[in-house]
């Protein structure tokens, strides 16, 4: 017999970070659909070939999981416009430092079992 989660096999994950534009700070908000796995299968695709993760192989893991974002604002295409979800613009968004971080973390937060609070 198989089994599954009762839940949707598609995270929303709201991602919020700011960054540095021409000396102040500009906040970005939005959300990503991320495709849920399970702790082992996301921690061993995150891994290099020593076994360790590495920001390659945790990037390689996030753009083959991300199906698409709604909201953002962040990557832009040459008209100023913000830019449709594709692989490429996903990728200019999880090179720009530190937002791969953010997203990794808000996408782990996001698949987890929470306590209820009484």
């Amino acid at each position: 017999m198989a089994y599954k989660l009762a839940v949707s096999d598609t995270v929303s994950v709201p991602v919020k970070f700011s960054q540095a534009d021409g000396g102040k700070l500009k906040q970005f908000s939005f959300t990503l659909f991320i495709e849920r796995q399970g702790e082992t299968e996301f921690e061993e695709g995150c891994k290099g070939e020593h076994g360790v993760p590495t920001n390659a192989k945790v990037c390689e893991k996030m753009l083959s999981l991300t199906t698409g974002w709604k909201g953002q604002e962040f990557i832009l295409n040459d008209d100023g416009t913000p830019a449709e979800f594709c692989q490429d613009a996903l990728a200019v968004m999880y090179n720009a430092v530190g937002v791969l971080d953010v997203v990794v973390k808000s996408y782990i937060k996001e698949n987890g079992a929470r306590t209820k609070n009484s």
